[in-house]
């Protein structure tokens, strides 16, 4: 409960600072319900994350957030669909981090540039990447395990929150 008290405040952040300009006639936000989007298709971690987040926030806040999926393109499409959304703080987004750092250097070819067009507020999870390899522990590998795999035929496994098998 505690985590997602934080993640509604840091979302609450984000919706404040993300372009919503102070002007003493406008009405106090939120006047309207909030869109928050999510770059992968319902039933997985970032959905997850972002329905208790979107929850969390309309309790803070007393509005409707209502969670929309825009998965496609390794996040490319919910990420276009928020930079071309007004910056008004009515439309968030929840996604994987590693892909809006990794995007710029990997697809030059971009509408946007997600280190400069959208504005971190927090990280709201961290999930650890391990790496196992059959017969020993990475940690009896001298000079680790990357070493071990590229210098011998050792099978290395990699866990993958994507469904299937990791390779």
């Amino acid at each position: 409960m505690r985590t997602l008290r934080i993640a509604a405040g840091g979302l609450l952040g984000l919706a404040l600072g993300a372009g919503a300009t102070p002007v003493a006639a406008q009405s106090a936000y939120p006047s309207r319900a909030i869109r928050m989007v999510v770059d992968t298709s319902p039933g997985g971690l970032t959905d997850i994350l972002g329905r208790l987040a979107a929850e969390g926030l309309a309790q803070q806040l007393g509005r409707q957030v209502v969670v929309e999926n825009k998965a496609g393109a390794s996040g490319n499409v919910a990420i276009e669909y928020v930079v071309k959304s007004p910056a008004d703080g009515y439309t968030l987004m929840i996604c994987a981090g590693g892909n809006l750092v990794i995007k710029p250097f990997l697809e030059h070819s971009l509408v946007f540039d997600p280190l400069v067009d959208l504005v971190p507020v927090f990280n709201l999870a961290e999930a650890p990447h391990i790496t196992r390899f059959a017969g020993t522990s990475a940690s009896a590998i001298p000079g680790g395990g990357a070493g071990r795999t590229r210098a011998t035929s050792a099978k290395a496994s990699t866990p993958s929150p994507a469904s299937g098998r990791g390779s």
